[in-house]
């Protein structure tokens, strides 16, 4: 009885193995569609106001294409704020680069908003989110859609219509406050390391990347396959359809 129930478990045993080939196969399966199906993406699709629909799932390998040229790649982990100091040191760089100090507050400048609708909003200046966004503080923090401001008032008697603020952010010139983050792989063999970055959306041309959605999908079939085939097994064997008969096995 002894020999019988370990031969049995080494037959389930040499049955898994073969089996678990389904797994494999349909891995192999969704990762060709998947190595097939590269896609593009605009920086739009990582604003906060898309929260994140149509962006890949965290943990994908991603390619960024900068507006300067330069190209970053790396384990994507989602979208960020960036921290106040250093947003605040690429906004006034932007500024500067773009020669629109008239045309934008400074840091914690005290805003007026006319709205499209004759309400007027007053608040400090906080900065610029996502494609058309405008961020201030009032008891709370606030935010006005570039959309619908007829004009935003601040220091030295200054003003930047509505048109104006979608235009710039429309275009790259403002810096906004989120940025995409990733943890990139420096250095070379022996002296790789993993740092995280965090890149400026608006700095953002396009994003490429390969799912990986059929990979896991034809995986979990396969899985799913193996685990009926093998409880099969193992309900045909706990039946004593499995028996030694002269040192074999007879069905």
């Amino acid at each position: 009885m002894r020999d019988s129930r370990l031969y049995t478990a080494i037959v389930l045993l040499a049955l898994n193995s073969a089996l678990s080939g389904c797994t494999l196969i349909g891995y192999g399966i969704g990762s060709a569609i998947d190595a097939s199906g590269k896609r593009t993406l605009a920086p739009q699709a990582f604003a906060p106001e898309n929260a994140g629909r149509h962006t890949p799932e965290q943990g994908s390998k991603i390619k960024l294409i900068l507006r300067d040229g330069e190209v970053v790649e790396g384990k994507y982990v989602g979208v960020e704020r960036l921290p106040a100091a250093e947003y605040w040191r690429v906004y006034a760089d932007a500024r500067a680069r773009f020669q629109l100090e008239s045309a934008l507050p400074e840091p914690g400048d005290s805003v007026t908003l006319a709205l499209v609708t004759g309400r007027v909003l007053e608040g400090e200046f906080l900065g610029f989110e996502g494609q058309r966004w405008i961020h201030f503080r009032r008891e709370t923090p606030w935010r006005v859609a570039a959309a619908d401001v007829v004009e935003m008032r601040y220091a030295h008697d200054r003003s930047a219509s509505g048109q104006t603020l979608d235009r710039l952010m429309s275009s790259g010139a403002v810096p906004t406050m989120s940025a995409v983050a990733l943890e990139v792989t420096m250095g070379r063999y022996g002296t790789r390391r993993t740092e995280r970055r965090l890149i400026p959306l608006d700095s953002v041309a396009s994003v490429t990347y390969k799912p990986t959605s059929n990979r896991s999908m034809f995986a979990l079939v396969g899985l799913a396959a193996d685990a009926v085939l093998v409880v099969g097994a193992i309900q045909y064997a706990q039946e004593g359809l499995f028996s030694l008969e002269g040192g074999g096995i007879q069905w």
